[in-house]
């Protein structure tokens, strides 16, 4: 949920970035936005006549908006640069064919499971709280391991349900890839330094490597 807490603070008030990291008020826009995404995603999805879970499902894309444009966005969305930029094979269905096209969407989710296994660590119990709210019911003291599986076997669960292409390999990319993808991300990730868990050259090229094949 969110970016993660910033710290130290600016000293003074023209110093604060345009991201001010998790806060209590962005996390009220996260949470709800989960809670909404949990009753009718799938809904939204699988009925296209299902006029409540779709407008519910633009409250939840509202919500979110709110909530990371406050707090800010780290490594999903830093990750998901390059990956739609330098995907040149992959043609979506729904974009028509006449030129390669990775959706902003599509590349974000696509490092999702693994950037989420590479930041619970950092602090297992906000992972275990999105992980719950998207439905987990895990209410005994599961291991970090765990959280951090759980949370990404939901997402996971998403992306076979929805048809998804399965990791980076099914929209063109193979291990060859992974040098130029990583790179490109470091120049986000260093400008906008909020995410959870300091990331690396060799860290980033981990979760791009485990995203090749996702479920």
């Amino acid at each position: 949920m969110g970016g993660a807490k910033r710290t130290p603070r600016p000293a003074r008030p023209d110093l604060r970035p345009v991201y001010q990291g998790a806060n209590p008020v962005s996390d009220v826009w996260a949470r709800e936005a989960l809670r909404i995404v949990n009753k009718y995603f799938r809904r939204s999805i699988f009925d296209p006549e299902d006029v409540e879970a779709r407008a519910e499902m633009t409250f939840a894309s509202s919500f979110a908006g709110m909530g990371f444009g406050n707090a800010g966005v780290h490594l999903c969305h830093g990750l998901s640069y390059p990956i739609s930029s330098q995907g040149k094979k992959y043609f979506d269905k729904d974009y028509g064919n006449d030129h390669a096209l990775i959706p902003h969407g599509l590349s974000v989710i696509t490092t999702a499971p693994a950037d989420f296994i590479f930041t619970t660590p950092v602090d297992p119990e906000r992972h275990l709280e999105a992980a719950n709210l998207l439905g987990a019911d895990r209410s005994d003291f599961p291991s970090t391991d765990q959280i951090a599986n759980t949370l990404a076997d939901i997402l996971r669960g998403y992306m076979m349900d929805f048809g998804c292409p399965n990791g980076l390999e099914a929209m063109g990319f193979d291990s060859s890839s992974i040098d130029g993808l990583s790179n490109a991300a470091m120049g986000f990730l260093k400008a906008n330094k909020i995410s959870p868990k300091d990331t690396d050259l060799d860290s980033v090229a981990k979760i791009y490597e485990q995203s090749l094949k996702v479920y």
